[in-house]
């Protein structure tokens, strides 16, 4: 019987199983895979260290992976920090574009991720985008804030992608 690896712990899990009996992770049903190993062992196990956690105080990165996509992207998000696609006048500090973002229903101007330095945790805001943005697949209301935790998925329409804490 084929087994269902976990993207986030590794643990082989029954077919049928939708969440990691390890860890909780929600289990996909298609074949890509998010590649944390490609970090290199001592970014991996950086990641590892603080992964659940809300705290970003004294972090500045987070590595963001793209479902289907081998290679991490490394981003230190300061001020308004955009994520969305390219097309439009707006400034974009992330753009997924190259990686289908059109097809897959992320805005231009889809989200920001927000570092508050006095609370030392980083947030993501939907900016109303069309296809709505999802943190573990709980909606992200339009404007507000929502905290973010190390090792959280995010799906910006129907893009998802794995963010962790530097």
């Amino acid at each position: 019987m084929a087994k269902k690896i976990c993207p986030e712990c590794g643990h082989e899990n029954p077919e049928i199983a939708e969440v990691c009996e390890k860890c909780g992770h929600k289990l996909e049903t298609d074949t890509h895979e998010t590649m944390v190993t490609d970090l290199g062992a001592d970014l991996y196990n950086a990641v590892l260290a603080g992964y659940g956690t809300d705290t970003f105080a004294g972090r500045k990165l987070v590595v963001i992976y793209i479902k289907g996509e081998k290679q991490p992207i490394i981003a230190e998000p300061t001020g308004e920090y955009v994520i969305g696609r390219s097309g439009g006048s707006q400034v974009i500090n992330l753009d997924l574009g190259k990686y289908g973002a059109a097809k897959q229903g992320v805005s231009r101007r889809h989200a920001a991720l927000h570092h508050d330095l006095d609370k030392g945790t980083l947030a993501i805001i939907d900016l109303d985008s069309r296809n709505g943005t999802f943190v573990n697949e709980q909606p992200v209301t339009p404007n507000v804030p929502f905290t973010l935790h190390d090792g959280d998925v995010i799906r910006l329409g129907k893009m998802v992608l794995h963010i962790y804490f530097k």
